[in-house]
């Protein structure tokens, strides 16, 4: 079948396509023209129509069957000679296109980017004279064999042409244009041989009648030049969107290598999308008809407002007290660990980025400052070159059913912990030493599983003082709030039902507390003030002043009702400002201050204390042990602190030395180092306000 015949098919074809049932005017791409006809009048454009278009934009997605024509003896990168003669193939064909209006509706400006698959498969290539012996026969026949090329060609082409409209009322379209081909990506080949007869003989390395020849790239594989003809129809989906099935045909211009003669002509058919950009017809101005005269407007019942109420039980006020506050925090140089595990615990913070790290982001009197112990002791080797540490590993005594298994996981702890010091804070390993024991050198009890959980850590010593004197956080507002608890009485009512409600206590503008739930309000609703509730509101309040607490309940019809009550409420600053000190890390069971808690208390005294301070001593112990005996060992620990305090300076204020035991638990004892900064002393000095100045 010759290319023009395939051509001619194909615009006959088209040409017998049906005429679109609606008015061609509206067409994204055929816009109107002044176009004189008889009858019938051309309607006028609806609003929301295409009148004028000012470019389209499209995208093309078909099919394309390839026609080679070669007259090759070889191919670049073939494996056999022969004469390899006309072929063909088929490939997918996808690409976008612009056209831009240059002459009324029937001219058109293209430009387009496809992408073609133009392989194919060429003639075969009959070869023989080789004899071989017929197994069917047993006498020596002629060896016939067919050698077959298939080459993989993919495209990007480049069009530019025209495209024209001759008949506006039938608007089958004709584009012509030339396209530059450059190929996408390495062309490719693979070239077969099969055994045509005698029947029976086999290739013995695949044991079957085909093998494969070779297969690679195909060499000197240049651009293609082709002239293009396309038609296609219009189906509009919107006034700016249609839908056109097309038909091209790419004739060739040159050869696909300057080696031998090879030329591929193909034929495309698929389906091209545009949408137009343009005017269009703007809505009509309509104006409103007149009211009915003579009739009042209908007037719509508004259903009820629920009702809301709220009331304090008591009408106690909340007292706030704001104290500027110097806080010593120790520090408890042990690293903890789980039973059998050298990984450093999930509880302790690490970074990766250590350069906004400072000790006073830390939280003020909680764990939170002691789970970042390793960022404090990284940043002070950091800012102290030379200082060094010693990271001694231990174990609870069972660990490891090996010999020699204990040892090696205390080491794993201690080297976990400088491993991170090393990476993350850049700290010389040669300032760190890593050494083990069986049990830490002032172990807990092992007659309880806690004990064993404490010695199971890593613990940090250094001679410098630097490294493990106590986090000071300096004058901050600490603030103590009066009464914990205030409640609420509430209410809601509507016809249609209670949908739910919500309760807001505002300070200034500012919600300080908020609680909600569906259905009606419960008819008592207590508020917990808290010391971080006590934070927020203080920032709020000045002196005297009323909390505004708003409770807004929702019925079923979306309508709200809303009551409000108002809550007084003081802030005061105390006339004191506060230094606190805490030592921790006693010697188990005993009351023996060490050197460390002595450096602290002395240089505590020195710095704090003036000569209007008073002070307060108390002491206490984690949950563990008997409790007489606890009271008695914190009583013993607090008199220790106040004799040591009096040596000091024995002019000394100390108004109250006692010890609570474990009566006031400030920290979770289910971990060890809640249990150990529970068993503190802790010194708070009070200097009047003025005198401090």
């Amino acid at each position: 079948m010759s290319r023009t015949f395939i051509f001619t098919a194909l615009l006959l074809l088209l040409a017998r396509l049906p005429l679109p049932a609606q008015d061609t005017t509206s067409l994204p791409d055929t816009p109107r023209a002044d176009i004189p006809v008889a009858e019938p009048a051309v309607a006028e454009p609806l609003p929301g129509e295409l009148i004028s278009t000012w470019f389209r934009v499209g995208m093309y997605g078909g099919y394309g069957v390839n026609m080679h024509d070669t007259k090759a003896t070889v191919f670049t990168g073939g494996g056999e000679c022969g004469a390899f003669s006309n072929g063909n193939g088929r490939g997918l064909v996808a690409g976008m296109f612009l056209e831009i209006p240059v002459s009324g509706t029937w001219l058109d400006l293209v430009a387009g980017a496809t992408y073609a698959q133009r392989g194919g498969t060429f003639g075969e290539v009959q070869t023989g004279g080789l004899p071989i012996l017929d197994p069917n026969s047993g006498t020596y026949v002629t060896l016939e064999r067919v050698h077959r090329y298939t080459a993989d060609l993919p495209y990007v082409l480049a069009e530019l042409g025209v495209r024209m409209t001759p008949i506006a009322a039938f608007p089958i379209y004709l584009r012509l244009s030339g396209s530059l081909g450059i190929p996408s990506s390495q062309a490719s080949h693979h070239q077969t041989e099969e055994i045509l007869s005698p029947s029976g003989v086999l290739y013995p390395e695949t044991n079957t009648t085909i093998r494969d020849v070779s297969a690679g790239p195909i060499q000197d594989v240049g651009s293609l030049i082709h002239l293009a003809g396309a038609v296609g129809y219009p189906f509009p989906l919107s006034s700016r969107l249609t839908a056109s099935p097309e038909v091209s045909y790419y004739f060739p211009l040159n050869d696909v290598t300057p080696n031998y003669r090879w030329r591929i002509a193909s034929a495309q058919g698929g389906i091209a999308l545009r949408f137009a950009f343009g005017k269009t017809q703007d809505e009509p101005v309509i104006p409103p008809p007149p009211p009915p005269k003579e009739q009042p407007p209908a007037i719509a019942e508004t259903p009820p407002q629920p009702t809301a109420v709220i009331a304090a039980v008591s009408a106690q006020k909340v007292e706030i007290l704001e104290t500027v506050v110097t806080e010593t925090f120790p520090i408890l140089p042990y690293i903890f660990f789980d039973s059998a595990s050298a990984e450093l615990p999930a509880r302790y913070s690490r970074l990766t980025d250590t350069s906004g790290f400072t000790e006073q982001m830390l939280p003020h009197r909680s764990l939170g400052a002691y789970y970042h112990m390793l960022n404090v002791i990284g940043s002070r080797l950091a800012r102290d070159p030379s200082a060094k540490i010693t990271l001694n590993g231990s174990t609870d005594g069972s660990e490891g059913s090996t010999a020699g298994g204990g040892n090696n996981l205390a080491r794993a702890r201690a080297q976990g912990v400088k491993d991170y010091l090393m990476n993350v804070w850049g700290i010389n390993p040669s300032r760190m030493i890593v050494t083990t024991s069986p049990l830490p050198s002032n172990p807990s009890s092992l007659q309880v599983a806690e004990g064993a959980e404490e010695n199971r850590r890593v613990e940090i010593q250094s001679v410098s003082d630097k490294v493990l004197h106590p986090i000071i956080f300096e004058r901050f507002n600490e603030h103590s709030i009066t009464p914990r608890q205030i409640a609420f009485s509430m209410s809601g009512a509507s016809p249609a039902g209670i949908a739910g409600w919500g309760l807001d206590v505002f300070a200034g503008a500012k919600s300080v507390w908020h609680a909600e739930g569906k259905g009606a309000p419960p008819t008592m609703i207590p508020w917990e003030l808290d010391l971080e509730t006590a934070a927020r509101m203080a920032t709020e309040l000045t002196g005297e002043q009323l909390l505004k607490c708003q409770l807004t309940v929702t019925d079923n019809n979306g309508q709200n009702g809303i009551a409000e009550y108002a809550q007084p409420a003081r802030k005061s600053l105390s006339p004191f400002e506060v230094s606190r000190l805490s030592l921790i890390v006693f010697d188990f069971d005993k009351a023996t201050i060490n050197t460390q808690n002595r450096r602290m208390i002395s240089s505590f005294v020195a710095q704090s204390m003036q000569p209007s301070s008073t002070s307060t001593i108390v002491g206490s112990t984690d949950r563990l042990g008997e409790l007489e005996h606890n009271k008695e060992l914190s009583t013993d620990r607090a008199i220790a602190v106040r004799d040591l305090m009096l040596a000091e300076r024995t002019s000394a204020k100390i108004t109250s030395v006692e010890g609570v035991g474990p009566s006031r638990l400030l920290y979770d004892n289910s971990v060890p180092e809640g249990r150990y900064y529970c068993r503190t002393v802790t010194v708070e000095m009070r200097t009047p306000i003025d005198e401090e100045k």
